[in-house]
């Protein structure tokens, strides 16, 4: 089965399911495709929740801290705001 074809020298499939996928890929020039490679196997893991909840959580507590320390410098030099 085809997933894509065309002229970009780089692609992102996604929607794919965890497990392993087998890929080929051939050059083409000027019009004439060359052979195909061997098959390249492809890995898809996704992060474990935990691990998504504390690169949020590390994120929000980042944002959270820099806009805290705006507000500091603004007001600490404003006083009269």
């Amino acid at each position: 089965m085809t997933r894509y074809e065309g002229p970009d020298r780089a692609s992102v499939l996604t929607g794919l399911a965890e497990g392993t996928y087998y890929f080929r890929v051939r050059q083409v020039n000027d019009g004439r495709p060359g052979p195909w490679s061997e098959p390249l196997p492809v890995e898809v893991e996704f992060m474990s929740r935990a691990r998504v909840c504390a690169l949020l959580g590390a994120g929000f507590l980042v944002t959270a801290m820099s806009l805290a320390a705006i507000l500091h410098g603004h007001f600490r030099s404003n006083p009269a705001s």
